[in-house]
């Protein structure tokens, strides 16, 4: 279990040079981005559910991946998708991308948030 999330973390560290955190951006991250340009990874996990094996859980992992003035999006999305599902026992499932505005300025990032699902065997946990 601990494998696949220090992998998905370490793959996203290793290949974009990246801020990457988990659940939300503290304070100081989000006011150095702010200065330097909103590049980074938030990584959040999902609620366990069962799966089709008696002998496997599932939970989905979303990998939120905000980015600022980037214009090879599409690439680095194919990127994030290859590199995240050669984890072992994660598969992707699908992505939602959108646009926000950074707090009080005039500025747009890109958000793509994946989702992924990874599977648990019991002799794990």
């Amino acid at each position: 279990m601990q494998e696949q999330r220090s992998g998905i973390k370490k793959v996203l560290e290793d290949s974009f040079e990246l801020l990457v955190v988990e659940d939300e951006l503290a304070e100081d991250e989000e006011s150095q981005l702010t200065e330097e340009g909103y590049n980074c990874f938030i990584l959040e996990y999902g609620e366990f559910q069962p799966s089709s094996n008696e002998r496997t859980i599932s939970q989905n992992v979303y990998v939120s991946y905000l980015s600022e003035n980037q214009a090879n999006l599409d690439e680095q999305v194919i990127d994030i998708l290859s590199l995240v599902s050669n984890v072992k026992k994660v598969s992707f499932v699908v992505t939602k991308s959108d646009r926000l505005q950074v707090k009080d300025t005039d500025r747009y990032i890109d958000r793509v948030v994946f989702t992924f699902k990874r599977v648990i065997p019991f002799e794990c946990i």
